[in-house]
């Protein structure tokens, strides 16, 4: 009988279970079964009606989120975990995502799912913006500190900067939990006994809990007293009754004689009718008092609720600053040495995300700690979400701005240049640098074609000079940082046997290393952390400005050219004009072209880096199952020697052929470059092309219609001239 390996067959195994949860077969069934007749089964959409969810998409309404949660549930509520649900899109009337922002939930790169991981790596590789959210869930210590970030190190690394520091402005920490508090541990941890406003506020909390329980023994000893009076005999005062009808009336008795006892008895029915008066007055004034008592004790518990609601809310706000605070210390400290003050930048928001919705009506229940939904801290974290949205749009629109008011300067000056073109000039520029000569065989090229052919060779010599670079510095510290995680990998395996729970070691050994922790990275971080500074110093090398120097003097040298051919001076002085634009244009593309390439690189460093890690889990997927299959008494001993001893013996395999990895995915880096670069320099050469040619362009009658035209480009060009500076001031002043 064939017995599948473990690993990839078993995720392939829970998708089959996941799209088929009523199968009863085994994974060794699913083995032995004829492919043929299985694939025939699977895809018999009689037997399985659910098939036709595949592929499909399912548009609900609803008006509310709970709605939403139940019309989902059948579609999301499987426990395997390879769900059949591929996206779920929301689209609300919110006011956090009024600007446009698209917000996109994650799981973290730690999750024990790999196809999870993956999901989130590609959205890591396009989103502009990155929230890591963290609960909190105690009071703030070193520990719980670590905890956060060491559950937010994987979410930090795509904010990271060439030079090591992190991109403030791209990462946001999102702090919860805030409401879930005992705020008499969070005052002995952070010690807010000598704090003059905790002091206060414990103090009229203190006051407010003694006056309650004053209250509630007087309202207990009310109540026994009203219980006492109660249950007192009370035959001697049910006689007033019985009297007061004696008393008020003169019939006969059955014998017709009047009754004899009128007379005699009407003294003892007086003294009845005062005690019976003298007990209601004693009954109004014991419930009176107890009705005080309870009145009183009401506002005193309320008292003592608002009191204690200060307590929390100001040892949350406590909390939340000191998690701030020691998120970014432990930020600078921990990640990087040369952070600097980057980390101090990062925004933190600690909210109380059930306050909010308990205020806000959307749960039932009282606040934990904060009556304002202000002091949730939910309307900040609504307010930042927009502003981070509209500095987008902003810089777009800026941008964009710009981009039309020199199209429009372009087109005025080419309405101007025209009256005063000489015909002459105008056909002589045609002739020499215009594109329907450059096609002539063997005649003179276009002023694009030119540049294009003079770029190349500069291209060249910068893809040649990264090679180098690339070589040059990462080379030797690749082989250098195989030897270290050579060194590290029995002394890492002996660190994660002794920190981690054996049961969940095996549970990561089930995922191929990337459980709820991904023990892999931790194999590959010490040659990935040999080779950082190696390649932060290759990107900081910076050889751009030489290749800018480059590519401008071509363009100089190709325009002065161009100039040298005008023979009458107005029209030279025309021409230069004009070369003045095409070099501002120039100049703003080949920033663009630095960026764009700065981008590449970084990138791609990051995809290395996800390469090392996957050739090291495929590498060490073999000693993962090797060591699952010891199984018996003293299995875990055994286990733990065979997985230290496996890889003294493989760990040369594993980690000596690194160096190639990175230096290929160097190769291809530099490759992709090379297409970047001459992408961009193929646009670039067209864009100062075009801002020449209108130099020679034809030159149109001067018609009323032309007048028109030109008066009217004139009107758009001062309009968006004061447009693009009122946006610019009001914009960038917030």
């Amino acid at each position: 009988m064939y017995t599948l390996p473990f690993g990839t067959n078993i995720r392939s195994f829970l998708k089959l279970r996941a799209v088929y949860p009523q199968w009863d077969h085994t994974l060794q069934q699913v083995a032995d079964h004829p492919a043929p007749e299985l694939i025939h089964t699977l895809k018999d959409r009689n037997r399985w009606p659910f098939l036709r969810h595949l592929g499909s998409m399912k548009r609900i309404t609803c008006p509310n989120p709970d709605s939403v949660s139940k019309e989902i549930l059948p579609f999301t509520g499987a426990k395997g975990p390879w769900p059949l649900i591929y996206r779920v899109q929301i689209q609300c009337n919110s006011p956090a995502l009024s600007t446009g922002v698209t917000l996109v939930d994650l799981p973290g790169l730690g999750d024990s799912n790999i196809a999870r991981c993956s999901v989130t790596e590609s959205y890591i590789k396009t989103a502009d913006h990155f929230f890591t959210v963290l609960p909190i869930t105690r009071a703030v210590d070193a520990q719980i500190t670590s905890e956060l970030l060491g559950a937010s190190k994987l979410q930090l690394k795509p904010s990271r900067h060439k030079d090591g520091t992190f991109n403030s402005s791209k990462l946001t920490f999102v702090v919860t939990k805030c409401d879930d508090i005992s705020w008499e541990e969070v005052a002995r941890s952070m010690q807010l006994e000598d704090d003059l406003e905790f002091a206060q506020l414990y103090n009229k909390f203190n006051e407010c809990q003694q006056n309650t329980t004053y209250l509630e023994e007087k309202h207990q000893e009310a109540c026994n007293e009203c219980r006492r009076y109660e249950e007192e005999p009370s035959s001697s005062f049910t006689a007033p009754s019985k009297w007061a009808n004696a008393e008020g009336t003169d019939t006969d008795d059955i014998g017709g004689k009047r009754s004899l006892s009128d007379s005699n008895d009407a003294p003892a029915a007086k003294r009845i009718k005062v005690a019976w008066k003298t007990h209601e007055v004693q009954e109004h004034e014991l419930f009176h008092q107890l009705n005080q008592v309870r009145e009183r004790l009401k506002v005193c518990q309320e008292q003592e609720r608002m009191a204690q609601y200060a307590l929390r809310a100001f040892c949350s706000q406590k909390r939340s600053e000191e998690t701030s605070a020691a998120l970014s210390e432990k930020i600078m400290e921990e990640m990087e040495d040369d952070f600097g003050d980057t980390a101090g930048m990062f925004p933190v928001f600690t909210v109380a995300t059930r306050d909010y919705q308990k205020i806000d009506r959307r749960m039932s229940g009282e606040t934990t700690c904060f009556l304002d939904v202000t002091d949730t801290k939910i309307p900040a974290l609504q307010d930042h979400c927009r502003v981070l949205a509209r500095r987008v749009r902003e810089d777009f629109a800026l941008a964009s701005f710009e981009m039309l008011s020199r199209t429009i300067s372009s087109m005025y000056r080419a309405f101007k240049g025209i009256e005063r073109a000489d015909d002459k000039d105008l056909q002589l520029l045609s002739i020499t640098w215009g594109e329907q000569h450059g096609r002539i065989r063997n005649g003179p090229k276009s002023l694009e074609e030119r540049l294009r052919r003079n770029f190349v060779a500069s291209r060249d010599k910068t893809i040649e000079a990264l090679k180098e670079r690339f070589k040059d510095g990462l080379e030797d510290t690749c082989a250098a940082a195989a030897e270290e995680a050579i060194a590290m990998a029995v002394p890492t395996a002996q660190t994660l046997q002794q920190e981690i729970v054996w049961q969940q070691l095996r549970a990561i050994f089930r995922r191929d290393g990337a459980g709820i922790q991904n023990i892999n990275e931790t194999f590959a971080k010490p040659f990935l952390e040999e080779i950082e500074e190696s390649w932060r110093l290759t990107l900081d090398h910076d050889f751009f400005p030489q290749f800018q120097d480059d590519i401008q003097t071509i363009i100089d040298n190709m325009i002065r050219e161009l100039v040298k051919t005008c023979r009458s001076a107005s029209f030279r002085e025309r021409a230069e004009a004009q070369a003045t634009n095409a070099a501002r244009e120039t100049k703003q593309a080949l920033s663009h072209l630095q960026k764009r390439v700065k981008s590449k690189l970084n990138e791609d460093q990051k995809g290395v880096s996800r390469t090392i890690i996957s050739e090291v889990q495929l590498r060490l997927t073999e000693g993962y199952a090797e060591t699952l299959e010891i199984q018996g008494r003293g299995s875990v001993a055994m286990q733990n020697e065979f997985f230290q001893r496996w890889l003294k013996w493989e760990k040369h395999t594993i980690f000596g052929g690194l160096k190639d990895s990175v230096l290929n995915g160097l190769d291809s880096t530099a490759r992709e470059i090379d297409k970047t670069i001459w992408e961009l320099l193929e646009n670039l050469a067209e864009k100062v092309h075009a801002e020449m040619s209108l130099l020679w362009e034809n030159k149109p009658k001067q018609t009323p219609e032309f007048l028109r035209m030109k008066k009217e480009v004139k009107r758009w060009e001062q309009q968006l001239s004061a447009r693009l500076q009122e946006d610019k001031s009001r914009w960038r002043g917030t």
